[in-house]
């Protein structure tokens, strides 16, 4: 099983609440990339990246999205609180090198 397909896994099924109470579990730790889905129960990917953006601005934001919600999304990345949509499906190899990407910014050569 590859690492993306474990994240994938690791993840699946986890509600907004219990994302929250992870973020609050792992504060001053360094939280380099976040992705969210945009539809999740309780709340929005983008108010959930909104908030992940007050507890740790510095975290690169990603939403996945497979609806077409882009006044939404569009709004968030003018605002900041996130850094690249990705809509579903993708291609695993874009979005390999989105991830990595992403991780560069956190950590420039």
């Amino acid at each position: 099983m590859s690492g993306l397909e474990h994240e994938r896994r690791s993840t699946k099924g986890v509600e907004t609440e219990a994302q929250m109470h992870f973020l609050r579990r792992h504060d001053g730790d360094e939280m380099q990339v976040i992705i969210s889905d945009q539809r999740m129960p309780g709340m929005s990917g983008v108010e959930f990246l909104s908030k992940v953006k007050e507890l740790y601005p510095e975290t690169v934001r990603i939403a996945l999205s497979g609806y077409s919600e882009i006044s939404t999304v569009t709004d968030a990345i003018n605002k900041g609180a996130i850094w690249k949509y990705i809509s579903k499906p993708w291609d695993d190899e874009v979005l390999v090198q989105d991830i990595r990407a992403a991780f560069r910014l956190m950590r420039p050569e």
